[in-house]
């Protein structure tokens, strides 16, 4: 269930990330602001991820947004969502026993795939890992070969995340 919590400038990110989640974050991220001028945002994120190119699209207007946007993990995040958590532009967080994943990039085998574009996708995915994190472009360019599962301690130990949570 999505929705927020404004007396505590909390958005609820759950399920696919499709083309409705851009518009629906961007008006919730609004909204909140409005409400809570000065305060960071907290989005609680659990999906298996979906549209890389709606990831692109939340991640571009956190980078915009006048509130710093914070991440927190429960459950799972991958994919497109894994990329949604790492370029949180406030604090990132994930609870023990959460789990991110990233993968190649890859479309449906009926359609035409475009060599350049793929490569260009997944150039933009490897500079945001690299960016977010302490390891090199050949690193991730290895892991990205096949579905790469990190638990909350590995992003903690790659700084893809702030801090854990714990209870």
């Amino acid at each position: 269930m999505n929705g927020v919590d404004v007396s505590r400038n909390i958005m609820y990110l759950t399920g696919d990330i499709i083309e409705e989640t851009v518009p629906y974050f961007i008006s919730r991220v609004n909204y909140l602001v409005e409400q809570n001028k000065d305060r960071e945002i907290l989005v609680y994120l659990n999906s298996y991820g979906g549209d890389m190119y709606s990831a692109f699209g939340v991640i571009d207007y956190m980078r915009v947004c006048d509130a710093k946007i914070g991440v927190a993990c429960y459950g799972a995040v991958m994919s497109a969502a894994a990329l949604i958590l790492i370029n949180a532009t406030g604090e990132k967080v994930m609870s023990k026993n959460s789990y991110l994943m990233f993968h190649p990039p890859w479309i449906d085998k009926d359609e035409d795939i475009d060599e350049e574009h793929m490569k260009d996708l997944k150039t933009k995915i490897l500079e945001n890992l690299v960016e977010q994190s302490d390891k090199k472009k050949m690193f991730w360019n290895n892991k990205l070969k096949d579905n790469y599962y990190m638990n909350a301690k590995q992003c903690l130990e790659y700084r893809l995340i702030h801090r854990i949570l714990s209870y």
